[in-house]
């Protein structure tokens, strides 16, 4: 819709509604045509960084950059959210100082690699990804350095995910070279668009981080389990193997061959305003998937609606982690679907002579 309609529009009382509980600031200003798979799938984050770095409003005020799907539900309060990414560290009532801040987290529960971005090289040689992003060969990047000198870096594409929480000083690099048209970031934004690459909003800001010499350092390191391996001068109240839970079981097996046995819920005919999930996911979630929620120590999880589950709702968010039930899916027994009693009660009037 134009940006003078939004004005006017239900969706514009929707958002201010959503965010007057917390005292969100509101900022549209822009309208994108992002299209799937395209290039135009980056551009209103990258507007949204802009606004961030730029505007004299929000300059400075902020801790941390957390970009998240409309479907998206926070797992934890503000205030806990607050606490893990805050510029100062504080000391929680345990006496633990929780704090998150200085990592990039450019993936979800279901990248292979976990926490880390996944290097195309573990991928097998014809899976579809790899295919993908090498059939033209190696991302070889020429571009003025910070020198003013030519140069040439072959970067090595990292898949994560359009969906990330990032540090503000390389949402700062991002804009900042982004602006400079011969710098390697916009080289490389260049040679994206060129070949034409899908899934480029999950491979172009984890390809910068892990190649860059600073930035590759505040990749999360995980433990041998997958959870998140705290600095030592840190610690951490809960164990995290993923900042976003959500289902992709239709891309399963996947390139490692792990599969998902668990249900899943369904979108109902009769739901409206509620998008059938594509192929590949991601699914709906709902009570039962709530036992996983709490094994991966998610900060938030993606694609929950009112409709399909409103449970979800009522329970989350939590100010910590044992308030959330340890529900799971049944091994064996299926959710029925409901059952249509009007011809039934038809027949029952009959039969009783009504």
């Amino acid at each position: 819709m134009p940006l003078e309609s939004y004005e006017t529009s239900n969706l514009k009382d929707f958002i201010h509604g959503e965010c007057k509980a917390c005292e969100a600031t509101v900022v549209v200003k822009r309208k994108y045509n992002a299209k799937w798979g395209e290039w135009s799938m980056n551009e209103p984050t990258h507007w949204s960084m802009m606004e961030l770095v730029t505007n004299p409003k929000f300059v400075d005020q902020w801790d941390v950059y957390i970009n998240l799907s409309s479907d998206s539900l926070p797992v934890y309060t503000p205030q806990v959210l607050s606490n893990l990414f805050q510029s100062r560290k504080g000391t929680n009532r345990s006496g633990r100082t929780d704090t998150l801040r200085g990592y990039n987290f450019v993936t979800s529960s279901s990248c292979i690699t976990g926490l880390a971005p996944t290097n195309i090289n573990m991928f097998p040689p014809m899976w579809h990804k790899r295919k993908h992003y090498e059939h033209l060969g190696d991302f070889n990047i020429s571009f003025i350095d910070n020198y003013g000198e030519q140069t040439t870096e072959q970067l090595i594409i990292h898949f994560g995910s359009q969906w990330m929480i990032l540090t503000p000083d390389f949402v700062r690099y991002l804009v900042t070279s982004l602006q400079d048209k011969d710098s390697l970031t916009s080289k490389f934004k260049a040679e994206l668009i060129a070949r034409r690459v899908l899934m480029s909003d999950e491979t172009f800001i984890p390809t910068l981080i892990a190649n860059h010499p600073s930035f590759r350092q505040t990749i999360p390191v995980v433990e041998r389990d997958g959870a998140l391996r705290i600095k030592s001068s840190e610690k951490l109240s809960f164990s995290i193997k993923s900042v976003r839970y959500e289902r992709m079981d239709e891309n399963l097996p996947d390139a490692f061959g792990r599969v998902v046995h668990d249900q899943r819920y369904q979108v109902p005919d009769y739901a409206i305003h509620v998008d059938i999930p594509r192929e590949w996911g991601p699914y709906y979630l709902g009570t039962y998937d709530l036992g996983r929620i709490k094994d991966s120590g998610a900060l938030f999880i993606r694609k929950v609606s009112r409709t399909i589950d409103p449970n979800l709702h009522h329970l989350l968010p939590v100010t910590k982690p044992e308030q959330i039930p340890t529900i799971r899916w049944p091994s064996e027994v299926k959710v029925s679907g409901k059952v249509n009693w009007e011809p039934i009660l038809e027949y029952t009037k009959r039969m009783r002579g009504q």
